[in-house]
């Protein structure tokens, strides 16, 4: 496994998921995110339609199964990241995205995705801006400082994929 991607994945409770998604083992992913109708563990499961993601999947993993299960899908979105819940959602995003560019397909989808994802990330600047209350001439809340805090680390590891990927112009967006 690359250095970096196992520096981003360290930690992640996906680490399975994202490392056969990082290794184009789509069949293992994909039997990752739907245990409950694993039909995709059988050998007849690509003459069939695709398995429908099960209901209680996080929103990464809902894009993830979306693009595994249908590679050809250029209409993909990026999950609802609201701040409250960036501490969990951005870091998985950012997994996702590294192993996604580590796997070496969906480059289309995948640029796609990563246009969206510097959008959010303006978006989540915005948001710590507006309810940092002046910080630091004011007090700020734990909450929107802490998410903050993740948002901007993990704009770090999304800062070294744009320049892994040869993307200066992102990579200096979003840091």
């Amino acid at each position: 496994m690359n250095e970096h991607l196992e520096r981003v994945l360290m930690g992640s409770t996906n680490f399975d998921l994202w490392l056969a998604v990082s290794e184009y083992r789509i069949a293992d992913a994909l039997s990752i995110l739907s245990p409950e109708t694993s039909i995709v563990n059988r050998p007849w499961w690509k003459i069939w339609a695709k398995p429908a993601a099960p209901a209680n999947l996080d929103p990464v993993r809902e894009v993830a199964f979306t693009l595994l299960s249908n590679p050809t899908d250029t209409t993909l979105l990026i999950p609802e990241m609201p701040l409250k819940a960036a501490d969990k959602i951005f870091p998985e995003w950012i997994r996702f995205c590294c192993s996604v560019h580590y796997s070496r397909h969906f480059p289309e989808q995948l640029e796609f995705l990563l246009k969206q994802t510097v959008r959010k990330l303006e978006e989540l600047a915005e948001e710590v801006r507006k309810k940092s209350n002046g910080y630091p001439n004011n007090s700020i809340s734990g909450d929107v400082w802490f998410n903050g805090a993740v948002v901007r680390n993990w704009s770090e590891a999304l800062g070294y994929l744009f320049e892994m990927r040869q993307k200066p112009q992102e990579k200096a967006a979003v840091l």
